[in-house]
């Protein structure tokens, strides 16, 4: 294009960049592509429109996926304090625990699995009994 319409798109791309930066209002953003209607193309505005959409969507999808991560994250880590947990209450109790066991144990993804195994192997009298409750699992 032109060297006015080259002008009025880098200010487009600079309103948009603030836009983002959460320091500029939208509105100021679609007065700036309202008022270049004239001096760029229908097609491109559309572009352009379409573009900032964009960018407001990826930026949900962004902040919800970091939400989410979150949330896997510390689930996870719940997961494996408690496998610890049960693990050495195992050890403790039982003076060892067998591979087969340690292995089975952190198979395990389910916290309220592990919550009424942990349960289980505080009542179990050993290490036998609670490796029947492991095997009633599958």
């Amino acid at each position: 294009g032109d060297d006015r319409s080259d002008i009025v798109e880098q200010i487009i791309r600079f309103e948009t960049d603030l836009y983002h930066a959460k320091k500029l209002s939208p509105i100021i953003l679609a007065a700036t592509l309202i008022m270049s209607n004239k001096l760029i193309d229908k097609e491109r505005i559309k572009e352009l429109w379409e573009e900032i959409k964009m960018l407001d969507v990826l930026d949900v999808a962004r902040e919800k996926g970091i939400e989410e991560g979150e949330k896997i994250g510390i689930e996870k880590g719940e997961l494996k304090a408690t496998r610890n947990l049960l693990l050495n209450l195992l050890f403790e109790k039982f003076s060892g625990v067998p591979r087969r066991v340690s292995h089975r144990i952190k198979e395990i993804e389910d916290q309220n699995v592990l919550d009424n195994l942990f349960r289980q192997a505080i009542r179990c009298e050993n290490m036998e009994a609670f490796e029947k409750v492991l095997s009633r699992l599958e």
